[in-house]
């Protein structure tokens, strides 16, 4: 059973805003980095034990190719 991944309020909007930061600096690219963001959100609902706990019972899955961390 796949687990639900819950996106909040400000972690959207980060998430627009490093889209847009990437999408200025190099064209293309913040569409690069939102497959990969969706890709790793996918791999945390399949396999959500997969990332290590860091705090407060809250896993952290590192995003290797952009300096990112999901929580």
């Amino acid at each position: 059973m796949k687990a639900k991944v819950i996106i909040l309020p400000d972690a959207k909007t980060d998430l627009v805003e490093s889209i847009r930061w990437y999408e200025i600096h190099k064209p293309g690219l913040g569409k690069v980095f939102l497959k990969y963001v969706k890709s790793q959100m996918s791999t945390i609902s399949e396999i959500p034990k997969l990332y290590q706990i860091r705090y407060r019972q809250i896993r952290n899955a590192p995003m290797r190719k952009f300096p990112y961390s999901i929580h």
